[in-house]
């Protein structure tokens, strides 16, 4: 028997069970993941964690956002819902309705958060949080999301210093884009355009003297001179020559 044979026997049980909008190559290959030893043991990680939590609210798919407009409508004159009254109304357990968690622990939990709902401070909310850490839509929904500011506020020049440092990089960075793009128009211009490209040749050397001049332009010899003389003139340069 090979592998695939041994593979389909030892999941016919699974295999004849399969969802009918599942093709059979695909559902394989989520047997061969569900049965890898490293996601089974993640996987029971994940469900002893999950049988720890008992305070699962029971909004089912409406968003808390709604919940707390819908509590603030029938209630206007007590401003916005607090954060216990939130819990209570989305943690409340029905009478005779079965839950995978055991009901008593959340309504002893809500009981005592009943009669402390007027409390101000962390003590309520250390009782609603049960003491632990959540993350900051709790209780809250999907529309807001709280965050506390624990860190010291930028100086007042930060901004400004860091939105010019922004924009001298932008600057640099689009000139050194322009002069290369413009330099490859110049490299691709054909032959009648070449004499715009100018070059400073050595000419003559006599002793240390080294005697200059531009390279490249087509002009004559009296617009060069006047060129020269208007722009850079005769360029005298001094090398150590052995």
């Amino acid at each position: 028997m090979d592998d695939e044979e041994n593979f389909i026997w030892i999941n016919l049980p699974k295999l004849e069970n399969r969802p009918n909008n599942i093709p059979l190559e695909t559902f394989k290959s989520l047997l061969e993941y569900w049965g890898d030893e490293t996601v089974q043991e993640r996987a029971k990680k994940n469900a002893e964690s999950r049988s720890k939590i008992v305070d699962t609210h029971t909004a089912g798919p409406k968003c808390f956002s709604q919940l707390k407009h819908k509590m603030k409508k029938k209630r206007p004159d007590d401003g916005e819902p607090s954060q216990g009254r939130v819990f209570i109304k989305t943690r409340k357990r029905r009478v005779g309705r079965k839950y995978k968690t055991d009901p008593s622990v959340i309504n002893y939990r809500i009981e005592k958060i009943k009669k402390n709902i007027g409390t101000s401070g962390e003590d309520i909310q250390e009782l609603i949080t049960d003491g632990k850490l959540h993350g900051p839509s709790w209780l809250i929904g999907r529309s807001s999301n709280p965050s506390k500011i624990s860190a010291t506020a930028p100086r007042g020049t930060y901004v400004q210093d860091l939105t010019s440092k922004i924009r001298e990089s932008l600057v640099e960075e689009v000139e050194a884009k322009v002069s290369k793009k413009m330099q490859e128009e110049v490299d691709a211009q054909d032959e009648d355009q070449a004499y715009r490209k100018i070059r400073l040749r050595t000419e003559d050397v006599q002793g240390k003297n080294v005697l200059t001049n531009f390279w490249g332009m087509d002009f004559t010899t009296d617009k060069l001179r006047m060129k020269m003389l208007e722009e850079c003139g005769i360029v005298l340069g001094t090398l150590g020559v052995r």
